[in-house]
């Protein structure tokens, strides 16, 4: 059998010692190939554009997550800051410590996150901003709810996240890389008016696409965005409501459950609405029970029950009866 095989007895072990035809080693396949390369090409230098191109996006979505990231601490803590002004008596110096934080949050991160998306498509990077700016207009609108007991328009936030350039280069100390520009419109922003440039220049963008120094950069707000923080914020005003009547404070229920049932009667006039925008209405219309069912306990027994113990019977009443005749009830006696 071995002398069929070969003098040595080793089989194919000969064959398989050799160089096929043909055949290379990765290792050398990707040596030869790369030596083999023709940068001129046009092929090779449009991938070259698309390999700068979707770096540029990664690096930047990157970016504009650890933004987003740092808003949603920020407005949390802003948030916590916020609830309490439930039956205090400090409620101004809350107010003025959160303002102030606001302030800090626009300059910090949000011009920052205008930055990176000025000059690109907002859609293209919402997700990765997203979660935090609901956070933020959770946060806002029940900065102004306490303010002046009004639920804040889109625009209005628009406007706080709409920043003048020349201003903000200003505050960082970067004179010299600001050219003249006139104020014409003034608007409402974070930084007081926001100006529109005299004369727009067509300069060379670098990487990140930033337009010139003189200018308005803004951070886009889709409604979609907006609902989903009305969304949210529902749910802190349910939570006000009831360390409102831990603290003494019998008033506030009523007014949090008239505006809570003005949003819920919008959020069910829509239709084929995302999955997100429906399990968030689940959640705005438990929390429009709760307080309801709050307002029906301080109505049936708040005059036989202690104002320090009625926190406590809020967390037992979540299996009380609540029919139509007890919720009209409840609308003619707070005139709501």
């Amino acid at each position: 059998m071995a002398s069929k095989q070969g003098g040595n007895g080793r089989g194919r072990g000969r064959f398989r010692k050799q160089n096929r035809s043909g055949y290379h080693s990765p290792k050398e396949k990707g040596t030869k190939s790369t030596e083999q390369l023709d940068e001129t090409s046009p092929v090779i230098q449009a991938f070259r554009i698309f390999q700068r191109e979707l770096d540029s996006r990664n690096d930047r979505n990157e970016r504009i997550v650890k933004l987003s990231r740092d808003i949603t601490i920020e407005s949390k803590r802003i948030i916590f800051l916020l609830q309490r002004c439930a039956g205090s008596e400090e409620k101004e110096d809350v107010l003025s410590e959160a303002a102030g934080k606001f302030k800090e949050l626009y300059r910090t991160k949000f011009y920052p996150l205008a930055l990176e998306l000025d000059g690109q498509d907002p859609y293209q990077y919402l997700r990765a901003y997203s979660a935090g700016l609901q956070e933020y207009i959770e946060a806002v609108t029940f900065y102004h709810y306490l303010l002046d007991d009004n639920l804040m328009r889109l625009n209005k936030i628009q406007a706080d996240l709409t920043f003048n350039r020349k201003a903000q280069e200003t505050k960082a100390g970067n004179q010299e890389k600001i050219t003249e520009c006139v104020q014409s419109t003034p608007a409402a922003a974070s930084d007081g008016a926001v100006p529109s440039p005299k004369n727009e220049q067509d300069t060379s963008s670098p990487v990140n696409n930033e337009t010139e120094p003189c200018g308005v950069v803004t951070v886009p707000i889709p409604p979609s965005e907006y609902m989903l923080g009305i969304a949210d914020f529902t749910g802190e005003l349910m939570r006000m409501a009831i360390n409102s009547v831990g603290a003494g404070d019998l008033e506030s229920p009523a007014l949090v459950l008239n505006l809570l049932r003005i949003i819920h009667t919008a959020f069910t006039n829509f239709s084929n609405i995302p999955r997100e925008l429906r399990q968030k209405s689940k959640v705005l219309s438990q929390s429009l029970q709760k307080v309801e069912r709050a307002c029906y306990t301080l109505r049936v027994r708040g005059s036989e029950i202690p104002k320090h113990m009625l926190a406590d019977v809020f967390s037992s009443a979540g299996s009380m009866p609540m029919d139509s005749f007890i919720n009209h009830e409840l609308e003619e006696q707070y005139s709501i």
